[in-house]
């Protein structure tokens, strides 16, 4: 999606057309963006690696108007329920934009990579890694890969 990820658009449509019902289907696991989904408006959340039953099983509760989530969502709110703001990882400190980024950095992708990627400049990239750097308080991207590997972002 030139410019914006999933996220956005989903703001940008219930602004538009609140009524709609919206299913995320995405390359990215549940534990990384589920949650930020489901507050934007989705009415459930699925990586593309779900299996066709829950597809169909999410799109006939989403249909007879009610949320769904998968287990790892429901678990992964219950682990969340109790944890205050200050408890949670400093990957949860950064918007869409600089945890997709962050992703992308640890995967190896150069900035000019990113910017063609996200239609972007190569000048937004590098402000959102700087960003990235200092939210996470790291002094460089070697520090930033490690973390993701090591909380398996990835």
């Amino acid at each position: 999606m030139p410019g914006r990820n999933g996220i956005e658009i989903l703001q940008q449509i219930r602004k538009m057309k609140p009524e709609i019902r919206a299913i995320m289907l995405s390359m990215y696991p549940e534990e990384q963006f589920a949650l930020q989904s489901l507050k934007a408006g989705a009415c459930a959340y699925l990586s593309k690696d779900a299996a066709p039953e829950e597809l169909i099983q999410a799109v006939l509760t989403v249909y007879n108007n009610k949320k769904y989530i998968t287990q790892k969502v429901s678990d992964q709110l219950l682990i969340n329920l109790n944890k205050d703001e200050n408890d949670k990882p400093p990957h949860k400190k950064l918007s869409n934009r600089e945890y997709e980024i962050m992703l992308m950095i640890a995967r190896g992708k150069m900035n000019k990579e990113i910017a063609k990627e996200l239609f972007i400049s190569e000048k937004s990239v590098s402000s959102y890694r700087t960003r990235i750097l200092e939210k996470m308080n790291f002094e460089n991207n070697s520090q930033m890969i490690k973390y993701v590997l090591e909380n398996k972002l990835l």
